[in-house]
C-alpha cells in the first residue's frame, strides 16, 4: 500500500500506524506538507533507495522481491 501527503515527521511514532504483517517505509517531508510512505508485506525483501531531495515533490524508490 502506498501513501502520499503523509505529513509525518521525525516526532511521529510509526507504531501508532503499524499494520500487522507489514513493514512501513517512510520518507518524511522537509517543511510543511508532503511525505510518502509504503507498507510492504513483511516476508518480502525490500531495498529502499535514497533518490535525493526535490523542492517540488516527495519521492522514494523501493525494489521489492
Amino acid at each position: 500500500m502506498l501513501m502520499s501527503e503523509t505529513w509525518l515527521d521525525c516526532n511521529f511514532d510509526s507504531t501508532v500506524i503499524n499494520r500487522p504483517g507489514y513493514t512501513l517505509f517512510r520518507k518524511d517531508p522537509i517543511g510543511r506538507g508532503g511525505g510518502v510512505g509504503a507498507y510492504v508485506k513483511a516476508d518480502l525483501l525490500c531495498a529502499v533507495t535514497d533518490v535525493g531531495y526535490s523542492p517540488y515533490s516527495s519521492r522514494g524508490w523501493a525494489a521489492v522481491r
